[in-house]
């Protein structure tokens, strides 16, 4: 059976998640941790069709906070000939109120964090080294809340 790359980076990044998130609980306090950001100017992610662009590496650096024009996911690899020690990946309602969501916990790892549409994410590499951040739009993601549907709105009483 052959996996598309796009899906095997998918797949290897969550692994690498859950080894990351094993090693923060074990070595971490249970409160997340906050980024204040001092960017002025929000970056914003650029808008791709679903399906049709793929994951997007060009464009995106470190420590930048990135406005989601839409859902999708962000990706944080470390790697190259001298990776970072690993990579955290935060998210939040404004640019300067990010909190710790997922780490890729430490060299060649990688941490994948699904993005809604007008939320910020900011990757900040943990020490110095190489760290790839990628994007990946997609369809609007499912909002599982009670009394939602699938497009995030709030369900109409049929009474």
């Amino acid at each position: 059976m052959k996996i598309d790359s796009g899906v095997a980076m998918v797949l290897a990044s969550l692994f690498g998640m859950l080894g990351g998130l094993g090693s923060a609980y074990i070595t971490r306090p249970a409160t997340p941790e906050t980024v204040r950001t001092t960017s002025a100017k929000p970056a914003s992610t650029p808008v791709t069709a679903p399906g049709t662009e793929g994951w997007v590496e060009k464009g995106y650096g470190v420590n930048v906070a990135y406005a989601a024009e839409t859902d999708g996911f962000v990706a944080a690899l470390t790697g190259g000939n001298k990776p970072a020690a690993g990579a955290d990946v935060f998210s939040g309602p404004t640019a300067k109120d990010l909190t710790l969501r997922t780490r890729a916990g430490g060299s060649y790892a990688g941490a994948v964090l699904p993005v809604r549409k007008g939320e910020y994410w900011l990757v900040k590499p943990q020490g110095s080294g190489t760290v790839t951040v990628q994007w990946l739009s997609t369809p609007r993601l499912y909002d599982a809340r009670p009394g939602h549907d699938s497009t995030g709105d709030e369900r109409k009483s049929t009474k």
